[in-house]
């Protein structure tokens, strides 16, 4: 029997959407085609970045899912996904800090430089 916190509701644990088992269907499928095949799990990552949610933006549950269901098939495809993901969202991060300081493109890769730097 699972014991559960105080207070604490399984009910609220959401399921995911339609939508939402669809895209997770989809990524294992997408797992299972790579087999071991490390240069194919590397030209995923890209595409699985782009129907994931990014790290920050509200979709954790989700996002953690799809990395879970990732490594149930295959742990080295999660663990090359997941920095992808992290890389991605930072980009993306820097690059709407930097169109709202008004910077223009030169600028973009001395911005990131500087806040990589900076950590």
């Amino acid at each position: 029997m699972i014991s559960h916190p105080v207070g604490f509701d399984p009910g609220l644990l959401a399921q995911p959407a339609e939508e939402e088992s669809d895209l997770l269907g989809w990524l294992q499928a997408q797992a299972r085609d790579c087999g071991s095949d490390l240069e194919r799990m590397l030209r995923l990552a890209p595409r699985l970045a782009a129907a994931l949610p990014l790290p920050g933006q509200g979709r954790t549950a989700l996002l953690w899912e799809a990395l879970a269901r990732l490594a149930a098939v295959d742990l080295t495809l999660a663990r090359v996904v997941e920095p992808h993901l992290d890389a991605v969202a930072i980009l993306a991060q820097v690059h709407r800090e930097h169109d709202r300081a008004g910077g223009g493109t030169t600028e973009l890769g001395a911005s990131l430089l500087r806040r990589l730097n900076n950590r």
